[in-house]
């Protein structure tokens, strides 16, 4: 071994408490999060509600001091922001906008997500392989890292690689040496970096099952990553998951009586726990039309998982069934989420005609009851 990779060697032996102890607050991903996390970030993502107050009607004062001296006259209900804003005689802009928002907000329930373009799909985006690059203080060189997945399941092939560009773009040769991180700070096992088809692209793999004959364990990984070219140091995050819980293969759908289609997905659990699911509906032809999530708490055994796609997210896709049942995932729930790898059912519906499905706004629907 040379010089130079001994040194990388004892260098990184030291570096995991250095490294993370100054970051591990801010690098933790934004991924790892629980259900109600989870559920509430593609709400704020996708649904952004309307400020308070954007030059808002001024509310009658008066009327409400003569009210509150009358014990025999109920109170009027105070009007919405919302309501507000409509009363407005000549809106803005910014008025027009901020309704058009709250509107498109209502107009399906709050676990149903239109989908216009495939690379808006949550789970797409929420699988999504993380690359990052380090560049060197001289801007002479930069380390680029990256992992085949973000979560894996005992037995997954863990494959990590890594490159230096220079300044003109150029992959060069390098030494590299890594380490293995569990929870930020407990080091497992030194890593080897090998180019073995001399493109320059080094990479280390391993079974995410047991290393150094000790069972790893569920949680958030790091592989901390050092080349001696520019002395550049960065680090790729995954999870090991144990879900406790996997599709059967087995699917049905139907129709519900207030004209949505429902979709239901078997799953096995091994142990009675809380479960995240997400899915992602798309035309025959392949087409994004919208997105589900909930959370269940759901015994040991088999059980069906209801999928419900709001009937009008079909009508605003204007294409009537089969529908296809493109993406699929489930977690449970913990710290970090115990996320299974993506699965694509290829589940296709029967064929369904749009005027079987409800083409009311949910926001209507549910004023009504």
């Amino acid at each position: 071994m040379s010089r130079k990779k001994i040194a990388l060697v004892l260098v990184l032996v030291l570096a995991p408490v250095l490294y993370f102890g100054l970051s591990a607050s801010n690098d933790t991903p934004d991924n790892f999060m629980n259900a109600e996390q989870a559920v509430a970030a593609v709400n704020v993502q996708t649904r952004l509600m309307p400020p308070a107050m954007i030059a808002l009607p001024a509310s009658n004062k008066q009327a409400q001091v003569s009210l509150s001296t009358n014990a025999d006259v109920a109170p009027e209900e105070p009007m919405s922001t919302i309501e507000r804003i409509r009363a407005i005689q000549d809106k803005t802009e910014m008025h027009q906008a901020l309704l058009k928002d709250y509107d498109q907000f209502k107009r399906y329930p709050e676990n149903n997500q239109r989908i216009h373009q495939t690379e808006q799909d949550p789970l797409i985006k929420g699988y999504a392989i993380d690359e990052r690059t380090t560049v060197s203080e001289d801007k002479t060189a930069a380390l680029t890292v990256w992992s085949d997945q973000k979560y894996y399941l005992r037995g997954d092939l863990v494959t990590v690689q890594a490159y230096i560009t220079n300044d003109k773009g150029t992959r060069i040769p390098s030494n590299y040496a890594a380490q293995l991180i569990f929870d930020e700070s407990k080091s497992i096992q030194q890593l080897e970096f090998q180019d073995k088809d001399g493109d320059s692209i080094y990479e280390t793999s391993f079974i995410a099952d047991q290393v150094n004959e000790k069972d790893l364990l569920a949680g958030i990984y790091k592989v901390l990553i050092m080349s001696d070219t520019s002395e550049l140091i960065d680090s790729v995050a995954f999870v090991l998951a144990d879900p406790e819980a996997t599709f059967t293969g087995n699917y049905r759908d139907s129709l519900t009586s207030d004209g949505s289609l429902k979709i239901e997905a078997e799953v096995e659990v091994t142990s009675k726990d809380r479960f995240y699911f997400q899915a992602s509906l798309y035309t025959e032809l392949g087409d994004p039309i919208g997105g589900n999530q909930m959370t269940l708490n759901l015994d040991k055994g088999k059980s069906w998982v209801p999928f419900e796609f709001y009937g009008l997210m079909m009508h605003d896709s204007k294409v009537g069934g089969p529908y296809l049942l493109k993406n699929l995932s489930l977690a449970r729930v913990t710290m970090p989420m115990q996320r299974a790898p993506l699965i694509h059912p290829n589940y296709y519906t029967q064929p369904y005609e749009l005027s079987v499905f409800s083409n009311q706004k949910y926001a209507d629907v549910a004023s009504l009851k």
